[in-house]
Parts: C-alpha cells; structure tokens; sequence
C-alpha cells in the first residue's frame, strides 16, 4: 500500500519530506511603495516608506529603525480623503539591516481607534486595486 503512514522512527528523527514554511503572516500583503511619516515617542523617523502592506501589519522601510517593542506612530495620506490622514499606531516586531535597513510592524488594535483601523484597510485595499503611479509626498 502507497498510502502508508510513516513509521514512529521516521516521525521521531523527521524522515519525512514536509513542506518548510518560512513566512508566517497570517494574511497576503500588498507589496507597494508609499511614503510614510513615522514618529517613536517624540522622534521623526525621516524618508520612511511603507511597503508590503496588510490589514494586519506592514514593513517599514527607515533608517534608523527603533528597537524592537517600540510603539510607532504611522501617517498616511488618505487617497479619499485627501483632507483627512490615515494615523494608525503600531509595535515594531522585527528589524532589518542590510540592505535597506527597516522594520515590521504589528498594528495595535488597542491603541489605534476603530475608525482608524477602518481607514488603515480601506487604504491597503484602495492601493491594491489602484496601483501608485506616483509616490505623493508624506503627511507632515
């Protein structure tokens, strides 16, 4: 019989061929390119740039990023409203360095409003259907 299961000696020392899962979002990301202002406490991050966006978290790339665990402030311009930004806040949950030095970033549903949240997915969806032609300029 082919559909044999793997003995306990193959189980235990993983003779098994698996599949090797190396990314662990729990949702797609929509890889794009667009300017984000970034502040940790009081402090601007300049030049930052969001990408790889998802209604749960985003990779941010800056220099210099913060440390892990830092809470982050993020604002985008809305491409509806452009009167209104999009300010969401989120923990920084892993660092790059090289080649481009950057950051992922976990939205915090606790501290970021409902509405903001909503705004925040509405963005990455507007984005996904539309792509950028243009980069705009960060919200100041």
């Amino acid at each position: 019989m082919s559909s044999k299961k793997p003995g306990l000696l193959q189980r235990l020392f993983n003779k098994v061929n698996k599949p090797i899962k190396l990314d662990k979002r729990r949702v797609e990301r929509e890889t794009l390119s667009i300017p984000v202002t970034a502040t940790v406490s009081t402090r601007k991050i300049n030049n930052a740039v969001a990408m790889n966006l998802s209604p749960l978290g985003l990779y941010v790339q800056a220099s210099p990023a913060p440390p892990r665990g830092n809470l982050i402030n993020l604002s985008f311009k809305n491409p509806v409203n452009k009167s209104a930004p999009v300010n969401i806040v989120g923990r920084v949950v892993w660092n790059s360095r090289s080649p481009k030095e950057g950051m992922g970033i976990e939205i915090d549903p606790r501290q970021t409003t409902h509405e903001a949240l909503k705004q925040y997915r509405s963005m990455v969806l507007y984005y996904a259907r539309k792509p950028i032609l243009e980069l705009q300029d960060p919200v100041n």
